[in-house]
């Protein structure tokens, strides 16, 4: 056969099959895009992000995304190669040959890698800019200060690295493929009836673990300990959840079946039985979106919390807006006798006095006080507030002081202010909040994915079981609320569970946060989760409501 035989066949393959690949095709596309913004800031030089802590964490953070993009196109890419087995097996008995097949593979990948890197490196120029804005915004640092220009080396790295992901993808799809005999791949949408097993050891397992992992989350208030012991209690969490999805739900429908006062009735009959057949073909899904649910839900309340409550952190930290130290003034003791008026003390005072007035202000709620430091020399501290000037002039005088201990002959002290606190705060806070957005995108998108091929995938089976149940007896109406029950009851079982984990989270997340990042105002913290899970059961409930109409389309 021609090789233009294959690449038109491939295009028939993707048109035909448009209903699965453009969800996919513009899941790869975003992909593909956010990591090329996310390189794009790394490398860009122009206000210094290339060497700084920025470009570092801007780095990492494009590692981290491979990694979850990754793990998440292999699975989605197994509900396209899962559709296609009774293609493959017709092409097959049509007379194909597993090699051909294969080429027609290859140029579906190259076509999926084709419309990925040009849509997502073109978008990724195209929005560049505003999200790179949007960074500085949340930094609080100047707009106008860079422009964010195509990146060649991003491009080129994007290219490079999502190659890699794309072949991974491939050779599994025809490692599978290579695998599977023609009857095989014809009966492939009706592998695996046989009635799902009781895996006792393994549902023990999952509530073990899942037990384990609540159990040092709750353990400690401590931040070092909820530090030390955060990943391996989500790990242990994961496997739980797994493992009660898969074997936990056919384990508990069982026992419902051997209950005949209940098991008997004409609701329950149908729907227990529906409902095992579903755990058993979903439940990998169903976990999944759990896990990545839950990840949303803490990533975004985190990041926002920790931005919103900036200032309370500052007044934790900062009891007033400047904390002057003073070591030596004019290379004399700042505090060398008990009489501030014969050394430093007296002109550090009035030098704050004459900064303070330049801007229309003067010191306010001022503390004077003499330290002893443990090398044994002693320190004159001058603290004030200045409320009457705003923050640009807050951040001017702020400035004005750091240059005076830098450039003065004879200073020697060091300076604390909550306006220069307050920035570095923003842009700590700011790129930590830019970085859940982030994330939480990429598994928002993982989220939507996976729920849109589990619709469709059910569709698909129900439609038979719609007939079914119509041939022994039921009427259509019934078969609807029969069907609809399960697929509701299936559907918002992982935004449930993702609840009661985040719940579960409450008290180590906070923990960490008010340990390490000095965050302590607890209702503005439970005010935070409590919109974030709102929110995204809002988003949930619409993505249920457009994919539930695929769904019915296909089941009609």
């Amino acid at each position: 056969m021609r090789k233009a035989v294959y690449a038109r066949l491939a295009v028939t393959s993707v048109r035909k099959n448009k209903q699965f690949y453009l969800p996919y095709l513009l899941t790869c596309s975003l992909c593909v895009m956010l990591y090329y913004i996310i390189m794009a800031i790394a490398n860009n030089g122009d206000i210094g992000f290339l060497d700084s802590t920025v470009g570092m964490v801007m780095g990492m953070a494009g590692g981290l995304s491979l990694i979850f993009a990754g793990f998440f196109l292999f699975y989605t890419s197994g509900f396209l190669n899962k559709r296609r087995q009774k293609e493959f097996g017709v092409y097959s008995i049509l007379g194909m040959e597993k090699r051909h097949l294969g080429r027609m593979l290859v140029y579906e990948a190259l076509y999926v890698a084709a419309v990925s890197f040009a849509g997502g490196i073109l978008g990724g120029m195209l929005l560049g800019e505003l999200v790179y804005m949007l960074l500085l915004k949340l930094m609080s640092l100047p707009v106008t200060a860079g422009y964010l220009a195509p990146s060649p080396r991003a491009a080129v790295e994007t290219v490079a690295v999502y190659s890699v992901i794309f072949a991974l993808i491939l050779a599994r799809n025809l490692w599978r493929m290579y695998r599977s005999k023609a009857v095989g791949m014809l009966q492939g949408g009706n592998v695996g009836e046989k009635e799902p097993r009781t895996r006792w050891g393994v549902a023990l397992l999952g509530i073990l673990t899942l037990g384990g992992g609540y159990g040092l989350a709750l353990a400690s208030d401590n931040a070092i300990w909820v530090l030390f012991v955060f990943f391996f209690a989500v790990l242990l969490v994961i496997i739980g959840t797994y493992c009660l999805f898969t074997s936990g739900s056919i384990a508990l429908l069982k026992g419902l079946r051997r209950n005949k006062n209940y098991y008997y009735h004409p609701r329950h009959f149908t729907g227990v039985s529906g409902m095992m057949w579903r755990m058993k073909q979903n439940a990998m899904g169903l976990a999944s979106i759990c896990i990545l649910s839950t990840a949303v839900l803490v990533t975004i309340a985190t990041t926002v919390c920790l931005y919103a409550g900036m200032e309370d952190t500052l007044e934790g930290k900062l009891d007033h807006d400047y904390n002057l130290q003073v070591l030596s003034y004019n290379h004399q003791g700042a505090a060398s006798t008990d009489t501030p008026a014969e050394d430093g003390g007296a002109a550090v005072e009035a030098l704050m006095e004459q900064m303070t007035a330049r801007y229309g202000a003067r010191p306010e709620n001022v503390h004077k006080a003499f330290m002893q430091r443990q090398d044994g020399r002693s320190a004159y501290v001058y603290e004030f507030d200045a409320p009457q000037l705003g923050r640009d002039e807050q951040r001017q005088l702020s400035d004005e002081l750091f240059a005076l201990l830098d450039t003065a002959d004879g200073w020697e002290g060091w300076i604390t202010t909550r306006p220069d606190s307050r920035q570095r705060f923003l842009e700590l806070y700011g790129m930590l909040l830019f970085m859940g957005v982030f994330f939480g995108l990429i598994f928002l998108m993982a989220t939507v994915l996976i729920i849109y091929y589990k619709q469709v995938s059910e569709g698909y089976e129900d439609k038979q079981r719609f007939d079914i149940l119509q041939k022994v007896g039921m009427s259509k109406p019934e078969v609807r609320r029969t069907i609809r029950s399960q697929v509701v009851t299936v559907f918002f079982l992982p935004l449930l569970v993702a609840g009661i984990h985040l719940f579960v989270a409450l008290r180590p997340m906070f923990g960490v946060m008010s340990g390490a990042f000095g965050m302590t105002n607890l209702p503005l913290f439970a005010l935070v989760t409590g919109i974030t899970l709102a929110v995204f059961a809002v988003i949930y409930v619409i993505v249920y409501l457009l994919t539930a109409r695929t769904y019915y389309k296909i089941v009609a």
